[in-house]
């Protein structure tokens, strides 16, 4: 072989080795990519524990570390507990260890609390219901220590903590401050108050933790049960003074600390102060706006990508404002932030403007700053130009570029060939080859994790594919933690519909310092939400033109069936909905509940806005249409049949009454509301979570919930 062909051998296989060490840095463990002795199934059931707050996982051999971390909460707080599964599922895994995280709850009273906190076991898994009264001082906390041992005799953990559902903890930073700690007597936390009376310190209630032997102590101490005389911490902290076990006390000062920034009327101490890189807890998150700043400040929204659409051009071709410079995102101490801080805030919240599901998607355009780089004129064609020019000159200097042998090409060759084999399996979605290779199918998990993630294990063609927009608004949080629930339990494959669903959330430009971070962290976790650039926030403001619209240019690639236009507190049963659109023509079809209530005829006036649906082909008109876009403002529903009344379109419409109606007041409104029936397709004007749990509870939507040692809606509280 020439010098030269050694050379190129060389470098291809350098060139491997590297890209090799990035794609499998961890050790280069080519047995996780192909698969492993651990997909025997032997007969034997694996128990994996679910939770949404990021179990962490970790090889068997290699973890030397196990939490278990139970958040002490309340039945109603559905909110907070969907932003603490966000929250925790997206942080970093700490190294060797793992950490369970439940929601923590005393015996749950009302009615339509035991239906949604049943809906949230059977998707998440993460709920512990105990058998005591809910209270914060009163003995929920010895009812949680003394109950942990039973629950997991047959796999203990090495530690065990209690926090409360306005702390936010760093995984990672709390495992390794853990990890030198004595297994024994060990009490970890913040210790309070601060610098002063030592003898009658304890760990601040916002999170303490100890290891399993104390755990043990507690369940296996009765009368610890009615010693609760003061605050739940101050008297966790004087159990184990009285019982000998305050003995390997590690204080996190500084690193536990409360939320502080400069628009409280409060000042700095020794546990108030502001936040710090290496942060074990902050405390007293009490709202969206101190959950958004800090979650910024510990960069959780970094894996945020670009849309497939380049969403900043996008929203300039709208003629999307910018901000206002009073809307700048305020840091962790309140103060408003720099020039750069801002742009970038508002370049987040432009590039949200057309986040689409399939995140994996590639994007459309050239990235801006590869176009800005081309030329100093920032012009395309100057850049081909020059290209072209050093290419002339590359030739002229070399004489072309050189020839390879048939044996170098095959040498050069091999090394690729063999890198694209392993990218096969390294990206099993795009290629699909895994799955024809490997019999292991994924862990088990939440059912709406479930309706995302798993395959089938046998995938046929869909007869349809329909798009689902749910318009809501962005401070809605614990609506769409709700409908996820509902629709992800209804998409599991073990439902098997014959149509493609995908469900999206659907609402204008974002405007609060709370939404351009909280959003971005339902994006990153289930890449469900479309937010426009062309509106600010309105009802019947031209937001349905808008959407319909933007949907249009979003799918054109691979359109959908039907595009369905939902609100957020109409039930839509997708086995039903299915079953009904699939017998309905491909095109100028027009489906919904006729308006007015008192008419069947379809052609009359228009379809209700609780839910309504269109063909594909009606989409790109509305999208191009004059009559569209001039006729935009208005009562929304009453809009879209008026656009096709005018064009002559929807000439295929039908009526889905009385399978969808209203919900059915105690005095009826109109002749659109009407009780459930088994064959109801969607029921609309679920304004609160009583009639969710309502209608669930009819449509029997929990029975899926399995009897399990974890929680008893059954019991009577003690």
């Amino acid at each position: 072989m020439t010098s030269r062909s050694v050379s190129l051998v060389l470098l291809t296989v350098v060139l491997l080795a590297v890209i090799y060490l990035v794609v499998f840095p961890d050790d280069l463990k080519l047995t996780e990519v192909f698969g492993s002795s651990s997909c025997d199934n032997g007969g034997s059931t694996a128990s994996t524990t679910k939770t949404s707050s990021a179990v962490q996982l970790a090889d068997a051999d290699a973890v030397d570390l196990r939490l278990f971390m139970g958040i002490v909460t309340v039945p109603g707080a559905y909110e907070r507990r969907a932003l603490l599964r966000l929250a925790y599922s997206l942080q970093p895994r700490p190294v060797r260890a793992v950490v369970d995280v439940r929601f923590v709850l005393c015996t749950v009273d009302k009615e339509e609390d035991r239906i949604l906190v049943s809906l949230e076991i059977i998707a998440h898994g993460d709920i512990l219901v105990l058998n005591c009264t809910e209270n914060m001082n009163d003995g929920k906390t010895y009812a949680y220590f003394s109950a942990v041992p039973g629950l997991f005799a047959e796999a203990p953990y090495d530690y065990v903590g209690k926090t409360d559902d306005d702390t936010y903890y760093r995984l990672a930073s709390l495992a390794d401050s853990l990890r030198p700690m004595a297994r024994r007597d060990a009490y970890h936390g913040y210790l309070t108050p601060c610098h002063w009376l030592p003898e009658k310190q304890y760990m601040s209630g916002m999170g303490y933790i100890v290891s399993w032997d104390v755990v043990q102590w507690i369940s296996e101490t009765p009368e610890l049960r009615d010693d609760h005389h003061d605050w739940e911490d101050v008297d966790f902290g004087g159990w184990l003074r009285k019982g000998g076990r305050y003995k390997n006390v590690y204080n996190q000062e500084p690193r536990m600390y409360d939320y502080w920034d400069r628009e409280m009327d409060a000042d700095v101490n020794c546990f108030r102060h502001e936040h710090m890189a290496e942060a074990v807890a902050v405390h007293k998150l009490k709202d969206r706006l101190k959950w958004a700043r800090t979650l910024h400040f510990f960069n959780a929204t970094q894996g945020l990508k670009p849309s497939k659409i380049d969403a900043p051009r996008a929203c300039k071709r709208r003629g999307a404002a910018a901000p206002a410079a009073s809307e700048g995102f305020l840091d962790q101490a309140g103060r408003a932030t720099g020039t750069g801080e801002k742009q970038d805030m508002d370049k987040l919240g432009c590039r949200l403007c057309f986040f689409l599901a399939n995140r994996s998607m590639p994007s459309s355009s050239p990235p801006r700053n590869l176009l800005k780089s081309m030329g100093s004129g920032n012009k395309l064609g100057d850049h081909h130009q020059h290209l072209n020019n050093l290419h002339a000159a590359m030739k002229q200097r070399h004489g072309g570029f050189p020839r390879l042998s048939a044996s170098s090409k095959a040498l050069v060759l091999l090394p690729l060939v063999l890198l694209a084999f392993i990218f096969f399996f390294v990206y099993p979605k795009e290629f699909e080859l895994q799955a024809m290779m490997s019999a292991c199918g994924p862990p088990t998990m939440g059912a709406y994790a479930a309706a995302h993630l798993a395959e089938p294990a046998v995938v046929r063609k869909p007869d349809f594919r329909l798009l689902i927009g749910v318009l809501t608004r962005a401070d809605l949080y614990e609506r769409r933690h709700l409908l996820r629930m509902v629709y992800g339990l209804q998409l599991a494959p073990v439902n098997n519909l014959t149509a493609h669903v995908d469900i999206r959330f659907v609402f204008c430009r974002l405007y609060k310092d709370d939404q351009r971070v909280l959003v971005p962290l339902e994006i990153l976790a289930h890449g469900d939400v479309i937010v426009l650039d062309g509106c600010e926030e309105n009802l019947n403001g031209g937001k349905t033109y808008t959407f319909l619209s933007t949907v249009a240019e979003l799918y054109a690639d691979e359109p959908y069936d039907y595009v369905m236009k939902a609100d957020d507190d109409i039930f839509l049963r997708l086995p039903q909905l299915v079953a009904s659109l699939g017998a309905m023509p491909r095109e100028d079809m027009y489906y919904g509940a006729t308006i007015p209530c008192d008419s069947m005829d379809p052609f009359r006036e228009y379809m209700a806005g609780m839910g309504y649906a269109l063909s594909w082909d009606l989409v790109e008109w509305i999208a191009t249409s004059e009559v569209a876009r001039n006729h935009s403002v208005g009562t929304e529903d009453m809009l879209t049949g008026l656009w096709l009344r005018i064009g002559g379109k929807g000439k295929n419409r039908f009526n889905a009454k009385p399978a969808i109606h209203d919900y059915l007041n105690p005095v009826p409104v109109d002749q659109c509301e009407h009780e459930f029936m088994p064959s109801t397709i969607g029921v609309h004007r679920l304004k609160s979570n009583p009639r969710w749990a309502e209608a669930l509870n009819y449509f029997n939507f929990t029975a899926g919930l399995q009897p399990s040692k974890f929680y008893n809606f059954n019991s009577t509280s003690s």
